[in-house]
């Protein structure tokens, strides 16, 4: 199983005009590899509650964000296959590692449009300013999906993964609401 990234909190020292915003979600981290799925920590999730979410055969390795319109304390009800109508898979990434993010974002335009799934979308950060507009965006979002601040990503991040475990990433930095308290 090879991790995906974590964002790390954010660091003064960046200027927003090099990165995309993304926005955070409230769910849970979900990693589809070799058609399978698990969290961000490599615990092997129920299989065929998430298949019938996303059925695609792609060769692509996934990024996703699994979330609830009622809430991330939903998800286990979800799992559970309790209540899979509040459940919503979004993508927010392709694990290809040695391809920077604009073409990455392409080929999850074009996988999210063929799974009828949400891609989560990028959006230049120019300032500070601007980005703080971001985050207050997020977090009003009208998915009917929780937001809780966003991730900025260097335009030129290649996504990383570790076979390892999660690895904390610079060159990705997540801002959530109680950063601008």
């Amino acid at each position: 199983m090879r991790y995906p990234p974590q964002p790390i909190p954010l660091i003064s020292s960046i200027t927003p005009d090099k990165y995309w915003a993304q926005p955070k979600f409230d769910g849970w981290r979900v990693v589809r590899e070799n058609g399978e799925f698990f969290t961000r920590h490599g615990n092997k999730l129920p299989q065929n509650i998430l298949t019938s979410m996303l059925t695609n055969t792609t060769e692509y390795d996934l990024d996703l964000e699994l979330v609830s319109t009622e809430g991330r304390r939903k998800i286990p009800t979800i799992l559970a296959g309790n209540d899979t109508q509040s459940g919503q898979l979004i993508l927010l990434d392709v694990m290809i590692p040695d391809m920077p993010i604009e073409q990455r974002m392409e080929i999850a335009a074009t996988i999210a449009k063929q799974e009828g799934i949400m891609l989560a979308p990028l959006q230049k950060a120019l300032s500070w300013t601007n980005t703080n507009k971001l985050v207050r965006k997020a977090f009003d979002h009208t998915y009917g999906i929780v937001c809780d601040g966003i991730v900025l990503k260097e335009k030129t991040s290649l996504y990383p993964t570790s076979n390892l475990g999660q690895i904390c990433f610079s060159k990705w930095v997540k801002l959530k609401s109680y950063y601008d308290e």
